[in-house]
């Protein structure tokens, strides 16, 4: 009897340890599961949360086993989650860059994002770009109408010339910057002056601007300025960007003085990117035309590189004025010309490629 009751008695204890090890399996499947897998959701690092799935071997129970693979499943979200994260940051550069990196656990699509992102940023863009301190596409202006009096002050001298947004054409855009001296004007010009980019914070200003010259306008064997940057008011102290003889010239004013780059000039067909960097301290000027020096115009005394091209032999010194100002338009005998794109710097822009 002893015997048999010991039997009966040892035989429910193994049955009792089966009942609870096939429980403990599925609980620790569906816990170590459905967690993990939730950290993997939050996180696009997260994609490796297929390692939560290991808690199907916590169990031999079906249960555990299905609900380890539904932390894969969520692990799996996680990467999705992560290439989203890339999409939203591609209007960034370096942020781009470093949510790229962090998809990289996960999909490396979004990686390539990231990149492409990062890209973005360093080239820029030709509406606004990073280091702009002022920048207009002429976007949001009206047709006909003046451009934003918050960024520019149109400048009138003699005869009805105007300045106005254009609808018709744009440097990548549908839109820009039209300036018409109506056969006679002598300055017709949009003006920037005062804050933000006045008074300067180094004496060192760069502006780049997209030009198209109109085709009656182009090659002309006259005088004319097209940029120029110095005294709020006009022909006080200034350096000039324009055309003289039909190359493209820098003038000095007062005094008049000039440099020329014989075989360059604006196109009436292609629009041209024009950078000056104007630096007060160093006493120096500089041109780019569609990102290519024009050493002919480096100006440091005003006395040319090549005499031919110039008209003065006595340096200059203390000549840059303080700028105060920069004005964009036509002046000397009006005629019609474009500007888009217009972006204004304490560094190098560069040409959008």
């Amino acid at each position: 009897m002893s015997y048999v009751l010991a039997s009966r008695f040892a035989l429910g204890l193994a049955t009792l340890s089966l009942v609870a090890a096939g429980c403990a399996g599925g609980s620790s499947a569906a816990g170590t599961g459905g967690t993990t897998g939730a950290t993997g959701g939050s996180s696009a690092t997260g994609g490796s949360s297929a390692t939560g799935g290991n808690g199907a071997t916590g169990g031999n129970g079906a249960g555990g086993k299905t609900v380890g693979t539904g932390g894969t499943t969520i692990g799996t979200g996680g990467s999705t989650s992560g290439s989203g994260g890339a999409i939203v940051t591609s209007t960034g550069g370096s942020s781009g860059g470093v949510a790229g990196n962090g998809v990289t656990g996960g999909a490396g699509e979004g990686g390539s994002g990231g990149s492409a992102a990062s890209t973005g940023g360093s080239t820029g863009t030709a509406t606004c770009p990073a280091s702009a301190v002022l920048c207009d596409d002429f976007e949001t202006g009206t047709a006909g109408q003046a451009p934003d009096p918050t960024k520019w002050t149109v400048d009138l001298l003699g005869g009805n010339g105007t300045v106005q947004i254009d609808g018709t054409k744009g440097f990548n855009s549908s839109k820009s910057l039209y300036v018409n001296g109506n056969n006679g004007q002598f300055h017709t010009m949009a003006q920037v002056a005062g804050p933000p980019v006045f008074p300067l914070p180094n004496g060192l200003l760069y502006a780049r601007a997209y030009v198209l010259l109109d085709s009656s306008s182009a090659a002309g064997s006259g005088h004319y300025i097209w940029i120029e940057a110095g005294s709020v008011s006009n022909d006080v102290a200034e350096s000039r960007f324009g055309e003289n003889v039909g190359q493209l010239d820098v003038n000095h004013w007062p005094g008049d003085q000039e440099q020329r780059a014989p075989g360059t000039a604006l196109s009436s067909t292609a629009w041209s990117c024009v950078e000056i960097m104007y630096d007060s301290v160093n006493q120096l000027m500089k041109v780019w035309l569609n990102g290519t020096e024009q050493t002919a115009l480096d100006v440091t005394n005003w006395v040319a590189p090549n005499q031919a091209n110039g008209n003065n032999t006595t340096p200059l010194t203390n000549w840059s004025p303080d700028y105060e100002a920069i004005r964009f338009g036509w002046e000397l005998s009006g005629a019609k010309i474009w500007y888009d794109d217009v972006a204004l710097s304490y560094s190098r822009i560069g040409c959008v490629q």
